[in-house]
């Protein structure tokens, strides 16, 4: 199965995250108007029965039998719950992150010993905006450019390009997106980085990053730091460390990745990848 979610959320002065993993759409029914019956096979009821609910759009999209709708690679076109959906089942090639390694990796599940999340290593990742993240678009190339800046990682990020829609994760397309306004935000919930990811290998093919309206105070350079390494595959580094994934009142703010930071994604992205997975 693949559909996790998990986020890690900015929070106003103290920022402090946290991994939630919810599901990506329910089973249903739809009725035939014609006889009344009920049948399984529709993922939304709002959906036709050749069409899938996407996340995070919330728009019915023509299922993946449909050759504009076709799977990114890895993901396979498969039969599941009555719809035809990209599907990612193979095993987790690897779980958890190296042992004495400071800043910890995304992992599936709850328990910090799941498959690790991560990007295929090698080749680009597309990086995109809507208008309302213009305001802050140099913060982010610059945000970027620090990432790409670490020497031992084989992954890179592509210049922030703006763009309205976001990343297709029922397809698998392999971005990061940028956006304003937090779906069901609380207060002082400035930021929801989103990774969509595999349940079963780990493997990320698309992340939202939800940025509120007016976030107070305004985001920084130290704040998109820790988004993208977030929305790389980099779980919240522990109180007192040394890293741009710590967020704490009252700590210096790093305009770079740490020494603990690119050790952490030379790990998960050196030569050899922490999960071996290759373009």
């Amino acid at each position: 199965m693949w559909g996790r979610i998990v986020r890690a959320r900015l929070v106003l002065a103290m920022v402090m995250a946290m991994a939630v993993t919810t599901s990506c759409g329910d089973d249903a029914t739809s009725s035939d108007a014609s006889t009344g019956d009920s049948t399984t096979g529709c993922e939304d009821t709002t959906c036709g029965c050749d069409e899938v609910l996407e996340p995070p759009t919330g728009m019915c999209i023509p299922d993946c039998q449909d050759p504009a709708s076709s799977c990114v690679a890895p993901f396979t076109c498969q039969m599941q719950d009555g719809d035809f959906q990209c599907l990612d089942e193979s095993d987790a090639s690897c779980t958890g992150w190296p042992d004495m390694q400071t800043v910890p990796f995304q992992t599936v599940g709850e328990t910090m010993t799941g498959a690790t999340i991560h990007w295929e290593a090698g080749g680009c990742i597309a990086v995109s905006y809507d208008a309302g993240i213009a305001d802050i678009s140099s913060l982010l190339t610059m945000a970027v450019d620090a990432w790409n800046a670490v020497p031992c990682s084989t992954i890179c990020l592509d210049p922030p390009v703006q763009m309205e829609d976001p990343p297709s994760i029922y397809r698998g397309e392999r971005r990061i997106h940028f956006t304003r306004g937090i779906e069901g935000g609380s207060p002082g919930i400035v930021a929801v980085p989103t990774l969509y990811h595999s349940q079963t290998s780990g493997r990320a093919r698309g992340a939202v990053v939800e940025i509120a309206e007016e976030p107070d105070p305004p985001t920084t350079l130290t704040d998109l730091l820790f988004l993208v390494g977030s929305s790389l595959g980099l779980a919240p580094a522990p109180v007192g460390s040394d890293s741009v994934m710590l967020r704490e009142a009252g700590r210096a703010a790093p305009t770079a990745p740490t020494s603990l930071d690119e050790e952490a994604i030379c790990a998960l992205y050196g030569d050899p990848a922490y999960c071996g997975d290759t373009m």
